[in-house]
């Protein structure tokens, strides 16, 4: 019979194994934090660069600080967030050894293959938001079929940054919609044929997101709506070559 000293025994190791794991990556945040200060120019230059591309900063015109405080309080959170991304690969690393020990090694590879995956996605869509998306989506939002010929356009430092960060952080959770959807599958929680079934309202949930994230333009919404589209059918793909989602 086993005494409940031996039952707490592996529980407390668990415990001091997460709280171990967890300073480690409250050190990374930290460390990477310091540089990532001092890169924070560079960072909201990027940020900048698409407003710089369609000329509404040309000319000498730039974004406006709108209170004493702002600067400070955008470069420390650009600066955390920054920091968090640089140590980014080290929380994985740390999630990944905590967690590996209690998998089989099929559900390890599922993991591996799956974070693989996500990477690739997060790329793609960084990459298609903020060369093509963005782009688009500004120059259509500062047109006269918004702003009145008359009206000037002094653009808030602190709105701007924000806008072009959020655009790109939800064009990144967008494109994560594969991935959760071929786990489910993985899983069996969902079958591959109801997706099948439902793909016609899947189609019409997706233009309705690309209508809320992108500018209210037919090419903008089409624009991100037809990548999103292929993806969930390249999902139903994999998942059919791996037998996924079996059953009705």
């Amino acid at each position: 019979m086993t005494s409940s000293n031996e039952k707490t025994l592996p529980i407390l190791l668990h415990l001091r194994e997460l709280r171990k794991r967890l300073l480690w990556c409250f050190g990374a945040l930290t460390l990477c934090t310091i540089p990532a200060f001092f890169a924070y120019d560079n960072f909201i230059n990027l940020l900048i660069i698409p407003f710089e591309k369609i000329g509404i900063l040309a000319g000498g015109k730039p974004l406006y600080i709108t209170s004493i405080f702002e600067g400070f309080l955008m470069n420390l959170k650009y600066s955390l967030i920054l920091g968090a991304i640089f140590s980014l690969p080290i929380h994985l690393y740390h999630i990944i050894r905590f967690i590996f020990p209690g998998l089989k090694k099929k559900e390890r590879i599922v993991i591996a293959v799956t974070l693989l995956c996500s990477t690739a996605l997060a790329l793609l869509s960084l990459y298609f938001v903020y060369y093509y998306m963005l782009p688009l989506s500004i120059s259509m939002l500062t047109t006269t079929s918004f702003i009145p010929a008359k009206v000037g356009l002094i653009l808030s430092f602190q709105n701007s940054v924000s806008y072009i960060f959020d655009f790109l952080l939800y064009g990144m959770l967008t494109f994560q919609f594969p991935i959760v959807l071929e786990v489910l599958l993985y899983l069996n929680i969902i079958k591959r044929k109801s997706l099948w079934k439902a793909s016609r309202y899947v189609i019409i949930l997706i233009l309705i997101i690309a209508a809320i994230i992108t500018p209210p333009d037919a090419i903008s919404q089409i624009s991100f709506a037809i990548p999103m589209i292929l993806l969930y059918f390249l999902t139903l793909l994999v998942a059919k070559i791996f037998k996924f989602g079996e059953g009705t």
